[in-house]
């Protein structure tokens, strides 16, 4: 699988000379459109409970009192994991690489390289790609726990009602612990109580998160996108807080963006050791899986092609440069 990232020439050449790649705290994501994935998921379980309020009979749980209503165990609980949905931790320490599988295509030039004049797209091997990061987690298995390539399911079309989940890896675990009735050995375990403190219900709840980090709406389909999802233990540094990258979320000890080494660590220790080199020039050694490299339709081909040409092969990268064919846009 190929994963594309859109960018411009100065953004490209930092990733070809870092080896690195930001990744974005999905819970303060820089496009705000993406948290309507929580939203929208919160509305398929209203939905639920309110087609099947007469059904939701749940055992081991006791009914209980929401907005001045009595209401039935399995309501209240639904209720509580939409509201323990907005507050879980699991949102606000998980990071998220977004890619596409589109190659070239001048809706994605224009919408995701500017200025327009210096758009590039890079492309990486998807599965070599996600072996590098896990070696990378290996190392520094205290920043995350795992990694996982995902795409991205476009809701409004594709899901319409929470039984439609179960099409997806992972949903139907989902809709077991959600729908106890239609189980009769649910995957997830029913809790016996519901508090924030019990293991069953955050497993639920962090099951939910995971998969809306997945949904995007179905305006956004052209775009194709795949995400690497980096999932945090708890805390997580982002660098040197000079970075103008480097931004704390108000009330969090947790950095907007964090580096993530895109080649395989034991290669770049391997170079290290045998090559008796420092830090910085087995960095500049170590392969990375890129592709090719394509330059946009309304780019300066000359300049951007020389600017590209450099910094490969001042940083060991073997990969073709490609032009656009995608038909440009009349008065661009």
């Amino acid at each position: 699988m190929r994963l594309n990232h859109f960018t411009n020439i100065q953004a490209a050449e930092g990733i070809i000379r870092s080896k690195k790649l930001w990744a974005t705290r999905w819970g303060n994501s820089i496009d705000s459109k993406e948290r309507v994935a929580l939203d929208y998921f919160k509305k398929l379980i209203a939905d639920h409970i309110e087609q099947n309020r007469a059904e939701l009979n749940f055992e081991g749980l006791e009914n209980e009192v929401i907005d001045d209503r009595q209401v039935s165990d399995a309501e209240a609980y639904l209720t509580h994991i939409m509201g323990r949905m907005e507050y879980d931790d699991e949102s606000h320490h998980t990071y998220v690489i977004c890619f596409t599988e589109v190659d070239d295509d001048e809706y994605m030039w224009r919408g995701y390289c500017q200025p327009n004049d210096q758009g590039v797209r890079l492309s990486f091997d998807g599965s070599e790609l996600l072996g590098n990061v896990k070696s990378s987690l290996n190392i520094y298995n205290e920043r995350f726990l795992e990694a996982e390539l995902v795409n991205c399911i476009y809701i409004d079309k594709d899901i319409r009602k929470l039984e439609d989940i179960c099409a997806f890896d992972g949903g139907r675990e989902i809709w077991t612990g959600l729908n106890r009735r239609n189980f009769s050995r649910p995957h997830v375990r029913w809790p016996g109580s519901i508090t924030s403190r019990n293991d069953h219900f955050l497993s639920l709840v962090h099951r939910i998160i995971r998969f809306s980090m997945r949904l995007k709406k179905w305006y956004w389909r052209h775009d194709r996108e795949a995400r690497m999802v980096l999932h945090t233990p708890h805390y997580v540094h982002g660098g040197p807080s000079e970075r103008s990258e480097y931004k704390l979320h108000p009330g969090l000890n947790a950095p907007t963006r964090v580096e993530v080494p895109i080649y395989d660590i034991s290669d770049r220790v391997n170079i290290c050791m045998n090559s008796a080199v420092g830090y910085d020039e087995s960095v500049r050694r170590v392969p990375i899986p890129l592709a090719d490299v394509r330059i946009s339709p309304y780019a300066n081909r000359e300049e951007i092609r020389d600017r590209l040409s450099r910094v490969l092969v001042s940083n060991s990268v073997e990969c073709a440069i490609l032009d656009s064919e995608a038909p440009v846009r009349p008065g661009s």
